[in-house]
């Protein structure tokens, strides 16, 4: 026997599928069974158990598994000309990614503590960047007054303050966009490879397939954002920004921001206590990233939930 189809009627409908058991309507759940020799029987849940003495239950994951296991293998030959397309059009990100993962060491080597402020400033605060200032607490300077405590001296509290959002913020998605598009590539050519054997493939076997597809597509998507990213967060107005928060930031007490930053068009400057300019700007020669390759991992994604 197998089963070749299953139904479950939603509610209590008068009417339901026909049991060639009991000859009667009254089984919400069900099945259609393939026979040994060649017929097809309709059972409802409890007659199919007593004739086969196999549980619903069983029955019922053991299709979904073999229906899941299908549906995955259609899945693959869909993607199959996608994903060869993809391969082909993933070459011209190289250089791009490449840039991208340079511009990145670049600002470790050269300002690092200030691109781990800005990272922790998009992953935490939605790219806002802040400072602590001391002002007056008029509030508890009325409740002291109407208590008659205190006297006439002033009180201070710290406040936080907004002081400027990281434009292109994209562009801290990633640090290494390069290993992005190499694990990307190498996951694409192993679900390619795959396709060769997949009658031999358990349908674990099939869902990390799936996965590695997941993974190259959302690698892809960060890729694009540290590329679209990287334009907006160089431009003047942003970096002479970030420049004057850093300063600001430092007189108020993060120590860490040694020395005085200043912004020049497209490069970030800093010069250390000791004397030492150390610059930030964008990556050369970056070049576009190929829009096909966003359109085709798009078609990677599932035509159907499973």
């Amino acid at each position: 026997m197998e089963i070749v189809a299953t139904y479950v009627y939603q509610g209590w409908p008068e009417n339901k599928g026909w049991c060639a058991r009991c000859e009667g309507h009254r089984h919400q759940r069900g099945f259609i069974a393939s026979l040994s020799d060649g017929s097809a029987v309709m059972l409802g849940r409890n007659c199919g158990q007593a004739v086969f003495g196999t549980s619903w239950d069983h029955l019922e994951a053991a299709f979904k598994a073999t229906r899941s296991r299908q549906d995955r293998l259609l899945e693959l030959d869909r993607m199959a000309p996608i994903i060869d397309r993809l391969l082909e059009r993933l070459k011209a990100w190289r250089h791009p990614a490449q840039k991208l993962t340079a511009s990145h060491r670049r600002f470790r080597a050269e300002i690092p503590i200030l691109q781990q402020k800005l990272s922790d400033a998009v992953a935490q605060a939605g790219g806002v960047l802040t400072v602590h200032v001391r002002e007056r607490d008029a509030a508890e300077e009325a409740r002291r007054a109407e208590r008659g405590t205190g006297g006439d001296e002033p009180v201070y509290r710290w406040v936080e303050k907004s002081v400027h959002r990281i434009a292109g913020q994209g562009y801290f998605a990633a640090r290494d966009p390069q290993a992005l598009v190499a694990e990307s590539e190498k996951a694409l050519k192993e679900v390619r490879a795959a396709q060769g054997d997949t009658d031999a493939r358990s349908l674990a076997s099939l869902k990390q397939l799936k996965r590695h597809i997941e993974t190259a597509v959302e690698n892809l998507q960060t890729v694009a954002a540290v590329h679209s990213g990287a334009g907006a967060f160089f431009e003047p107005r942003n970096l002479r920004a970030i420049a004057e928060w850093a300063n600001e930031a430092r007189g108020a007490g993060q120590r860490d921001l040694h020395g005085h930053f200043d912004a020049d068009g497209e490069e970030l400057y800093l010069e250390t206590p000791d004397g030492q300019v150390c610059s930030m700007g964008p990556p050369p020669d970056l070049g576009s990233l190929d829009p096909e390759v966003l359109d085709l991992a798009a078609q990677l994604r599932p035509s159907a939930s499973d």
